[in-house]
């Protein structure tokens, strides 16, 4: 049975602790939906879903100042209920947090553990409007915050990336091995820091960036995927084709962006042969449904429901930044179509995404075929 109670975030880095609200609100309130957050990336996803009720927050985080973090919450939803807990109490914090809204106060002993179901039911009570705080205005609210955190990190993660890779190259063979693998691992993480600061601003962006709908032929925007991807389909081996495409109504670059994200993976993605991508497109109940199926090495059933999620990451050892099919969900739901993927482990995935046929435009009536 699908869950239906409301959801609580738990913000607190300390899993220990995580596990001792879980186990007490489960015992005494079986129906809340709980939801750890333990970093900021977690943080920013479910700020950027807003589909919680109340948040149980430690105010002493490791990633962000937790009165902040109260702050932000109160100052985009002043209605939704906060608790605090803490291992440190003082009356200094319980004042600034009262000045900021906090709901309720608890301190992180036996009493305020047993306590934290009644404090957590007694402020649901007094918000009996306490909605999911879902809309536009929190998905406008969480692009400027993404585009914010993203913009600032950019350049200390520049230097950073810029000064370990002047390092490596400096010292490389004049300290011992381990120092120069610890360079190593120092310039990799850096360079996927950077990279996901890049698809984080890109996914900020994409409402603001949208043009206007025009007629625009699919294979004419593909072409221009294809030679963008041109030194990754001759490295890998790549043969990629496709049908007959047709003529759709959409903004042109973000369709590109689509396209390009969708072909990458499959041939990031490869297994042991050569990549072979096949697109294709099927006109069903006025939507043209395209179809981008590739050889690589697929994905459980189960991942497939994630897979399009913000920072979903399936396999970690394959460089990425998790934001990718996430653009690629933003830019088709802007068009008004869906996106899905059905796929085994080991036998290749077809992403599917369709777009509507608000007119029957006539197709292209060749098919091509680039090798790599």
């Amino acid at each position: 049975m699908p869950e239906t109670g409301p959801r609580i975030l738990i913000i607190d880095d300390d899993p220990d602790s995580r596990a001792l609200v879980r186990l007490v609100l489960r015992q005494e309130l079986p129906h809340l939906i709980l939801e750890e957050i333990a970093d900021a990336v977690s943080f920013a996803e479910a700020f950027g879903r807003a589909d919680f009720e109340l948040v149980v927050l430690d105010p002493r985080l490791p990633w962000a100042d937790g009165l902040a973090v109260l702050h932000a919450l109160k100052g985009r939803w002043p209605s939704l209920p906060v608790i605090l807990l803490t291992d440190r109490g003082g009356e200094e914090l319980g004042v600034r947090a009262a000045k900021l809204g906090a709901d309720d106060f608890l301190i992180k002993n036996p009493g305020g553990f047993v306590n934290l179901p009644l404090a957590v039911l007694g402020t649901l009570s007094r918000t009996p409007s306490a909605p999911k705080h879902s809309g536009s205005g929190a998905s406008s609210d969480f692009q400027q915050l993404a585009a914010m955190a993203a913009h600032e990190l950019q350049e200390p993660v520049r230097m950073v990336e810029r000064y370990t890779r002047m390092l490596a190259e400096d010292y490389k063979g004049r300290l011992d091995g381990q120092a120069d693998e610890l360079l190593g691992f120092a310039h990799e993480g850096a360079r996927r820091l950077q990279d996901l600061i890049d698809g984080l601003l890109a996914f900020s962006r994409l409402d603001g960036s949208g043009k206007p709908f025009q007629r625009v032929e699919s294979s004419d925007l593909l072409g221009r995927v294809l030679a963008d991807l041109g030194g990754m389909i001759a490295e890998s081996g790549a043969r990629i084709t496709h049908d007959s495409l047709p003529a759709i109504e959409a903004d042109p670059g973000q369709i590109v962006q689509l396209l390009r994200n969708l072909l990458g993976n499959a041939l990031k993605f490869r297994g042991g042969e050569p990549p072979r991508v096949h697109l294709s497109a099927t006109r069903l109940r006025g939507e043209w449904v395209f179809a981008v199926q590739d050889n690589g090495i697929g994905m459980a059933p189960e991942e497939a429901k994630t897979v399009f999620n913000l920072f979903a990451r399936l396999r970690p050892e394959v460089p990425g930044s998790g934001v990718g099919l996430a653009v690629c969900r933003k830019i088709v739901e802007r068009h008004g179509g869906r996106i899905w993927v059905e796929s085994q482990t080991g036998q290749g995935s077809t992403f599917f995404f369709s777009i509507p046929a608000e007119i029957d435009f006539t197709m292209h009536h060749d098919a091509t075929e680039l090798r790599g």
